[in-house]
């Protein structure tokens, strides 16, 4: 279902730390972000791998069986799901907010 690969490796420390696994989609998307906001959202992305769920993250409704987050990055969201019980985090895809939505079927 998901077609990927890791990001980098987990920051050092004794905090648990996910793994990131991006979908194809969010890779293709991230070529059309202007580059200032592509190192903003690869920065808030990293930042997850300690806390898959932070300060400000969104649970959307979804009619799926996975539960789908975002993350705001200036004027861009990122959708992502969490695996808790194999610390993974899944990136789904990025866009901007006037589109995101609209992209993932969700309005």
């Amino acid at each position: 279902m998901y077609h990927g690969t890791k990001l980098v490796e987990p920051p050092v420390g004794t905090k648990k730390t996910y793994d990131l696994v991006f979908n194809k989609r969010y890779l293709k998307d991230l070529k059309n972000v202007p580059s200032i906001d592509r190192r903003r959202i690869q920065k808030k992305i990293r930042s997850l791998q300690g806390e898959p769920r932070p300060h400000g993250c969104k649970k959307l409704e979804s009619n799926g069986r996975q539960e789908l987050y975002r993350i705001r990055c200036g004027n861009y969201r990122v959708a992502h799901t969490v695996k808790d019980t194999k610390l993974l985090i899944l990136i789904l895809q990025i866009g901007h907010r006037r589109e995101v939505y609209r992209q993932m079927n969700l309005v």
